[in-house]
C-alpha cells in the first residue's frame, strides 16, 4: 500500500493506482501492528486475486520478495531467501 494524505492506494503490477477502502481490509495477523491485509479495490481492467500460501510451506532456502516501508518513510524493495527463524531469535 501506498501512503497517500492519510488516504490509502494500491499499486498494481502494471503500475496502476487505485484508492481502497479500508473498511473492506480483512486484516492477517493479530496486534496492533498489522503485517498483512487482504484489501479490495475497483478498476475496469481484471486482476486475479493473489493466492496465500500457508507459512508453514516455506523451507529454508526459498527465494522471497519483500516491498514495504522498514522506516515508515522510504518505500524498499528486496529479495532474499527463507532462514531458520529459530536462528534469528536465538541472537
Amino acid at each position: 500500500m501506498l501512503p497517500k494524505d492519510n488516504k490509502y492506494e494500491v499499486k498494481t503490477h502494471d503500475w496502476e493506482r487505485y484508492s481502497v477502502n479500508l473498511s473492506t481490509a480483512e486484516r492477517m495477523s493479530g496486534g496492533k501492528c498489522v503485517d498483512l491485509a487482504v484489501l479490495q479495490f475497483t478498476s475496469d481492467l481484471r486482476y486475479s486475486p493473489i493466492e496465500l500460501e500457508s507459512p508453514s510451506k516455506l523451507t529454508q532456502g526459498t527465494r522471497a520478495h519483500l516491498f514495504g516501508w522498514a522506516d515508515g518513510t522510504r518505500e524498499q524493495f528486496t529479495t532474499g531467501q527463507i532462514i531458520d527463524w529459530k536462528y534469528n531469535r536465538t541472537r
